[in-house]
């Protein structure tokens, strides 16, 4: 790597946002998670190297530290050190970089469960000569039973490598392995059903075939589900009129329901104005918790099946407020309580439109939601504009500290119990010092401790707590801000 220019690039505002954008891409996309790494870690993450393309900076910080390894330690058995140059194998087979690839793959520190999460890599994104490598591998080290298995576990998600190649070579692995019918057939079922969420016809005609499935309706009808669920709609419509077409007769089913609870508008007209499903209320409810306007609007205009209350309950829980004002104008079915209630746990803008526009009011439960989800202007708003309370709200707040942003948090206490929206807390004083304890434990964020010290006498029914022994408890904890609060309250 060339240092001077590396730092001449990554010193450009432009390009340096352009380079996290792609690591950021890597991690989302390629490896599916959703971690972030600062320069400072990335440098000391070879998986992080391997698969952001830095391959000097790789090898450098492999050569630098499996030399301490042998000049310190006399070895290089270390399991940390295994482990992440096991994850940089595995990101080089994603990336379909061979050259760190190569710098791995006979190595024989990886344990089994690194080298099936090798194999399965290889499988996914259809690196079939890696593939081959390892096999050889997996052959002269393991028995033929532990073969057997990962070949039909290997096989089962090939489809997702929408590699025909692939696909054969290891169809052709299960064969080998695998003699029992019964056994090959679930295997082939399975497989199937998976090709058919990755939409390859090809991949599905040649499992479905090798199969025998052509006249199993059961099977067809799971695989031809599968491509709808998943919005393939070009492969429902190849397998329609070749090999499901004769199926709807033996199987019965509401297919547009799951269809329209994953949201693919096509794939219901589809199934709609071939006359091939029917549905059920449930289509429209799942649509409308799921937000697909599009569809509910479809099912509106062209079924009459309907929906329940559920649905606007629903759409209200997971914040769609176009899709409540659509089932308000546009259908009579209504919601319960529990649609103004869900409401107050994200939209003030909801809430107040159920205020005014629906008579089903809420619960006292919609405070606690408000209160939960750090939502103060709610709480405010409720309060002064709604009649149901949660009088024990402040005490379950207290008891789900840790689960509470607590720069907000603390500031929905102060207005509950400023605005006598609460209950003393009954129980031990073992139970009230546990929690003098958890608010002790936050130590920087001290609004709660101090909250709590200032109105223990209004909070709890117990005694008052023994400040020297939380004294005592936040020295041995180290919690320097909580031990200085405390001691200014002793005074």
């Amino acid at each position: 790597m060339n240092k001077a220019l590396f730092i001449k690039v990554f010193n450009n505002i432009i390009l340096r946002k352009i380079i996290f954008n792609h690591i950021s891409f890597i991690h989302v996309n390629i490896l599916k998670q959703k971690d972030r790494y600062k320069w400072i870690d990335l440098i000391k993450t070879p998986s992080v190297m391997v698969g952001n393309n830095y391959i000097q900076m790789f090898h450098d910080y492999r050569s630098r530290h499996w030399r301490w390894k042998w000049n310190v330690l006399k070895s290089d058995n270390d399991e940390e050190e295994t482990n992440l140059f096991s994850r940089a194998m595995e990101v080089a087979i994603i990336v379909n970089n061979r050259e760190i690839y190569n710098i791995f793959v006979n190595n024989k520190k990886f344990n089994t469960y690194q080298f099936d999460r090798f194999m399965e890599a290889a499988v996914k994104k259809g690196r079939v000569e890696m593939f081959k490598q390892l096999d050889i591998r997996l052959l002269n080290t393991h028995s033929q039973e532990e073969c057997r298995q990962r070949y039909k576990n290997l096989f089962f998600i090939s489809p997702e490598s929408r590699n025909i190649e692939m696909i054969h070579l290891l169809l052709r692995k299960v064969e080998e392995h695998v003699t029992e019918l019964p056994k090959l057939r679930i295997i082939m079922r399975d497989a199937s059903c998976l090709a058919a969420r990755y939409g390859d016809i090809e991949i599905i005609k040649l499992l479905v075939s090798k199969g025998n499935f052509e006249q199993d309706k059961t099977i067809l009808y799971y695989i031809f589900l599968n491509t709808l669920i998943y919005g393939n709609l070009h492969c429902a419509k190849w397998m329609y009129p070749n090999i499901y077409s004769d199926s709807r007769n033996t199987v019965k089913s509401l297919l547009i329901d799951p269809v329209a609870e994953n949201g693919h508008y096509e794939c219901i007209k589809f199934l709609h104005f071939h006359e091939i499903s029917d549905c059920s209320v449930r289509a429209m409810n799942k649509a409308a918790a799921n937000g697909h306007l599009q569809v509910v609007q479809f099912l509106h205009e062209n079924r009459s099946e309907g929906c329940t209350t559920e649905a606007m309950d629903k759409a209200a829980y997971y914040n769609h407020f176009d899709l409540v004002k659509f089932l308000h104008y546009n259908r009579t079915e209504g919601c319960t309580s529990a649609a103004m209630t869900h409401a107050a746990r994200h939209s003030l803008e909801m809430v107040k439109w159920f205020h005014e526009n629906r008579t089903e009011g809420c619960t006292s439960e919609a405070l606690h939601n408000a209160a939960t989800n750090n939502q103060l202007e709610i709480v405010e708003w409720l309060h002064l504009n709604r009649t149901e309370r949660s009088p024990d709200t402040l005490r379950q707040l207290i008891f789900d500290r840790f689960n509470i942003k607590p720069e907000i948090h603390i500031r929905i206490i102060r207005y509950l119990f400023e605005n006598k929206l609460f209950e003393r807390l009954t129980g031990t004083y073992s139970h009230v010092l546990n929690i003098f304890k958890g608010a002790i434990s936050r130590n920087s964020d001290s609004g709660l401790l101090q909250f709590l010290l200032e109105h223990q006498s209004e909070l709890f029914y117990t005694k008052s707590m023994d400040i020297d022994e939380l004294i005592e408890y936040s020295k041995e904890k180290n919690y320097r801000v909580s031990t200085k609060i405390l001691k200014q309250f002793k005074k």
